[in-house]
């Protein structure tokens, strides 16, 4: 059994290529779940998900503090686009996975997410 840590194409099932990524930081669980929580309740390719995705939070690697890694990937084969966060909270000496929070979003199909996360 292996087990794949690459984001696999939902349409064709080859691996998908990261694009862009997005880091941030909240001083707690609180400020975090704003974001986290608020993010999907926009349409991926309105002008709310582009402001969210493109915004700055930075907070320091204090206990409590939570890290959300936003990968914009593209299947290679069929363009199909996928989101993937990854959640870490630091314990007060380093970063944990929080993996019940991680999450891969399939982009729908003709929806093009480059111009939201390209710098």
């Amino acid at each position: 059994m292996s087990l794949r840590s690459k984001s696999v194409c939902p349409k064709c099932n080859s691996d998908c290529h990261p694009l862009f990524k997005r880091e941030k930081t909240f001083p707690d669980a609180d400020a975090a779940a704003s974001y986290y929580d608020a993010l999907l309740k926009h349409v991926v390719d309105g002008p709310a998900f582009a402001s969210l995705i493109r915004a700055d939070a930075k907070s320091t690697d204090q206990k409590g503090a939570v890290s959300v890694k936003t990968t914009l990937h593209r299947c290679p084969k069929c363009k199909t686009q996928i989101i993937e966060e990854k959640v870490q909270v630091h314990d007060g000496s380093e970063w944990k996975d929080a993996d019940k929070l991680s999450r891969r979003i399939s982009i729908p199909e003709g929806v093009d997410l480059i111009c939201v996360f390209r710098p």
